[in-house]
């Protein structure tokens, strides 16, 4: 299957590398810029999901610092994270936590959802982390109040204007294998109003080098068709009054990449595979704070044009096939208090979604579209012992049965430690690749349900030192997969069930002011449970069984100096894990330099240095996809505030 995007929903069905920090432990952190209080924007982790067992946010000065130029590069090194890399800037790259498929984690951009109706997964390489503020990974089952795709974790990616002055930022950069970023991001904000504007360019050759068995012989290639060029653009306004408060962002982004798909015997890559891609997403909220009331419109389009003039087995002009995807939706919130214990909310949601095109091809059709609706209430309440949060989602779908997703959240201080227990029930519908696609699809898919628990806990010393642990168990009843019908043909499949279980523990520790220490690992066992005698009790294919990472931070006056390391184990590329289908355990390390420049009192810069992959590893994560070795970057940022030196440190 030849389609980069389709590659990836089946790999992803069949189933780091930054700082993270606790939402809970920012007083730890005496190294982190310390931002204003956000006027006029939506809280990224909701309230009614304060069930959720761990929280693991990052800030915008940690992205910059690490010279992360994509989404995908955030996201390695938080607990339970792996990453579906198929290769350098332009390789697709999806998320899977705790061992689930990419489908069953939710991304949400403003509190918008990211995951596409096409295919159910979003490829985090197209975040333009130029406009990100903050990202944040919410672990265990959130489908009772956040809908869809929500089996294993969430995902919060906040944008919106954070600071209180006006500024102007702009920055280069520089990497090996002709790889290149600019952006410029311009913010005003007054007394109700704020408004930002963002530019965001990153293009790269990257004809980076691998070795490759072909015939016998080791042979040292290059890619060839993994060019990318890719423009995103954003546009926020927001406005704060004594009664109400609005705000409303335009973001979009135009992609143009190479696909040069597997590495086999006889074939280095598709030599004239190309993938083009248009998104744009547009948001609008209105707040009532004084009465809890909150309603929200989004609207979204993404198009999609793949072609192969190789791919003759598609048709005599090759692959040719495209899809443009229309979302719509609208959600009406409602918070309250009663007494002094007591608070809840309730909230409903509707939703459309439609693709048109060639990629699609249902029953003769070249078309299809669903609509659903969505009811959900929530409570939280104190308890002699704790904290106590409920909640239900009742959700209907044109072509499914009507789905409950509840929740019950548990949390409580006993000697010190804070206990959290978390249980949910979660629900997933097919998306349209699963249920329509060429050879691919079928439409009597049902929906995967996902049973979640989740028992953290976490203890700190005096602001120095942080621990933090987790024990979860994941049931998917209906896990849907892709299944070989012939050596180039796929289908997906409902195949029972699959169960995650395992551990993720993790601490940081900040003896002194100028240092920081952060370490974790994760042990997960993933294993298929449909009774087959050749795969029962066998890991997942691609879903690694240890996950670690760890990192120091230490400052001296004007210069940050930064060492990470990430650990994966040994995965599989097939279900009966035979010894040709392993792939080998890797270690990757990685250090960034940065030195702040005080050009003046209205001027402020930064130079930016990072080694990535400083052993050079050759090493897969999708077997037959070799990943880059060693690479450079280097980025300068200046940032021009006319109110001159303010107390925010917001220099990202």
């Amino acid at each position: 299957m030849r389609c980069w995007w389709v590659i990836a929903v089946g790999i992803g069905a069949v189933s780091g590398r930054s700082f993270a920090a606790s939402r809970d432990s920012l007083q730890l952190d005496t190294l982190r810029f310390v931002f204003p209080p956000v006027q006029v924007q939506a809280p990224s982790v909701p309230e009614e999901q304060g069930g959720f067992v761990s929280v693991w946010r990052i800030e915008a000065r940690e992205l910059a610092r690490s010279l992360f130029w994509q989404g995908a590069d955030v996201l390695w090194g938080m607990p339970g994270v792996f990453v579906r890399d198929y290769g350098g800037v332009a390789g697709m790259k999806t998320v899977s936590v705790r061992g689930l498929g990419a489908a069953q984690t939710l991304i949400l951009w403003e509190g918008v959802r990211l995951n596409t109706a096409v295919h159910g997964v979003y490829d985090v390489g197209n975040l333009p982390l130029a406009f990100v503020e903050s990202v944040e990974l919410a672990l265990g089952g959130g489908s009772a109040m956040l809908g869809a795709y929500a089996g294993s974790g969430v995902l919060f990616l906040r944008s919106l204007p954070r600071e209180a002055f006006p500024f102007l930022r702009t920055t280069v950069g520089l990497g090996s294998f002709g790889q290149r970023r600019a952006a410029v991001i311009g913010h005003v904000s007054g007394q109700a109003v704020a408004v930002r504007l963002g530019l965001n360019y990153l293009s790269a050759r990257d004809d980076y080098p691998f070795l490759a068995r072909q015939f016998g012989e080791l042979r040292k290639e290059r890619r060839q068709n993994a060019d990318r060029v890719m423009l995103s653009a954003m546009c926020a306004l927001g406005y704060e009054g004594s009664q109400v408060q609005v705000w409303g962002q335009l973001l979009g982004y135009r992609s143009h990449r190479g696909v040069p798909g597997p590495v086999v015997q006889g074939r280095v890559e598709f030599a004239h595979a190309r993938l083009e891609e248009e998104e744009w997403l547009g948001l609008l909220r209105f707040l009532v704070p004084v009465h809890g009331l909150e309603w929200s419109m989004a609207a979204r389009r993404l198009w999609l044009f793949y072609r192969d003039p190789d791919a003759r087995a598609w048709g005599e002009r090759g692959a040719h096939d495209d899809a443009t995807t229309w979302e719509a939706s609208s959600t009406i919130r409602w918070s309250g208090k009663w007494g002094r214990w007591l608070r809840g909310g309730v909230w409903g949601e509707m939703r459309w979604e439609q693709v048109v095109g060639t990629l699609l091809r249902p029953q003769g059709r070249e078309a299809a579209q669903r609509g659903s609706a969505a009811l959900s209430v929530w409570g939280h309440t104190e308890v002699g012992w704790g904290e106590l949060w409920v909640g239900l989602r009742g959700e209907t779908n044109q072509h499914y049965a009507p789905a409950l997703s509840p929740t019950l959240g548990i949390r409580g201080s006993f000697a010190g430690v804070q206990l959290q227990l978390q249980w949910g029930w979660n629900f997933r519908p097919p998306s349209f690749a699963e249920l329509y696609y060429f050879n691919f699809g079928s439409p009597d898919l049902r929906p995967e349900r996902t049973s979640s628990w989740n028992l953290g806990l976490e203890w700190g010393l005096q602001g120095k030192v942080l621990l933090r642990g987790n024990l979860f168990s994941l049931w998917v009843r209906d896990q849907i997969v892709a299944v070989p019908r012939s050596p180039v043909m796929w289908s997906a499949r409902n195949i029972g069930r699959v169960w995650s279980r395992g551990m993720e523990i993790g601490g940081e520790y900040a003896p002194m002011s100028w240092i920081r220490l952060f370490a974790q690992v994760t042990y997960q066992w993933v294993t298929d449970q449909t009774g087959n005698p050749y795969t029962t009790g066998r890991q997942l294919p691609y879903v690694p069984q240890l996950l670690a990472s760890g990192s120091l931070l230490a400052r001296f006056a004007q210069v940050e100096g930064e060492f990470r390391f990430t650990a994966m184990g040994e995965r599989w590329s097939l279900p009966d894990q035979s010894s040709e289908s392993r792939l080998s355990p890797y270690v990757l390390a990685d250090c960034a330099l940065s030195y702040h420049v005080l050009t003046g009192r209205k001027v402020r810069g930064e130079v930016r240095i990072a080694l990535r992959n400083a052993f050079d590893v050759a090493y897969e994560l999708i077997r037959n996809y070799p990943l880059p070795g060693r690479s450079f970057r280097a980025e300068v940022m200046l940032q021009w505030q006319p109110q001159g030196d303010v107390s925010s440190h917001a220099r990202h």
